[in-house]
């Protein structure tokens, strides 16, 4: 583009989501995600939080992202005008611009103007590691996303749905038992979050434990360190599979950061220390999750629930729990 210095990177790989944003554009303290349309004469909503949810997982999951301006573009490039004010939320990625093909130039002067900082080195950029990157656990989650249950809910669904009465094993006791009858090796990956025990019927980890030292003593245990915390249930399940020659304890194994507060890793303590009427723990963890993960009290249903739309941004899922 004649008259601004900046790099373009094409077809851009976006690994959580599978897709790849059409152009990249870095100019200045500026990151530009553009979405283009082409042969397109308006502004589709999904096209509009399409390109939004690109600049918010360039945001949360691209590291040299984290602290810079994205400004994401929507171009329909048979529109013949469109909306090029810039409004930014607190995190630093604007609300999505979308313009008509001969706009474009426009959004970028006006952007580099309006918002300052140092310029953005392109190669450190985009050589900047993207986490989390898919691995065969987010794999396995998407495809097997699934609850064990215990023996009295699984012998239930098998006496109804396969006529076999009388079935004497739990779900993670029966999948073990599948696994075990490999000549070679197999492995087993359970995720693991607190409170898996509060449905009707659902095992938690203990049963996987109980299984595994009752039946079958000779498998490799690696389990994390952290999984002793209260929230799991899972204290004597483990004392008892403790002293077993091949268990081992690991702290890489914890999973810090849960994919629904990614942008606070504080947020699951806060929580935790909450519940555990711990005041001093909430108050210090909520001090260093306020400043990007707002948090907010009300007695009225009617404020939360226009407080939690107007923070949707996207596709961003939102809702309610009591």
């Amino acid at each position: 583009m004649r008259g601004v210095e900046g790099t373009v990177l094409l077809e851009f790989s976006i690994p959580r989501m599978g897709r790849r944003i059409d152009a990249v554009l870095l100019v200045g303290p500026v990151v530009f995600a553009i979405e283009f349309k082409v042969g397109e004469s308006a502004f589709h909503r999904a096209a509009y939080e399409q390109v939004w949810d690109y600049a918010l997982d360039l945001k949360n999951f691209h590291e040299a992202s984290h602290a810079v301006a994205i400004v994401p573009v929507l171009v329909a490039t048979e529109a013949v005008a469109g909306a090029t004010v810039l409004h930014a939320d607190p995190d630093g990625v604007s609300h999505p611009v979308a313009v008509g093909g001969g706009h474009l130039r426009e959004v970028i002067d006006r952007a580099v103007t309006k918002i300052c900082g140092d310029a953005i080195d392109p190669e450190l950029w985009r050589c900047s590691p993207y986490r989390p990157t898919p691995t065969i656990i987010e794999a396995a989650r998407a495809l097997y996303a699934h609850r064990a249950w215990n023996l009295r809910q699984t012998a239930n669904f098998m006496k109804r749905k396969k006529n076999r009465p009388g079935f004497s094993q739990s779900e993670p006791e029966f999948l073990i038992s599948v696994l075990d009858r490999h000549r070679d090796w197999a492995v087993i990956i359970c995720l693991v979050g607190g409170g898996q025990e509060i449905n009707l019927g659902e095992a938690g980890i203990g049963a996987w434990l109980d299984a595994l030292e009752t039946c079958f003593p000779d498998w490799r245990l690696c389990i994390s360190s952290r999984l002793t915390d209260s929230e799991y249930d899972a204290g004597r399940a483990i004392d008892r599979v403790r002293h077993l020659a091949k268990t081992r304890f690991d702290d890489a194994l914890h999973l810090a950061v849960s994919m629904r507060s990614f942008r606070a890793e504080n947020v699951s303590a806060f929580v935790k220390a909450l519940l555990d009427c711990e005041a001093a723990a909430a108050q210090a963890a909520a001090a260093q999750l306020v400043d990007r993960y707002p948090i907010a009290l009300t007695r009225d249903l009617a404020r939360a629930k226009a407080w939690v739309r107007a923070r949707a941004r996207g596709s961003e899922r939102f809702g309610l729990a009591s």
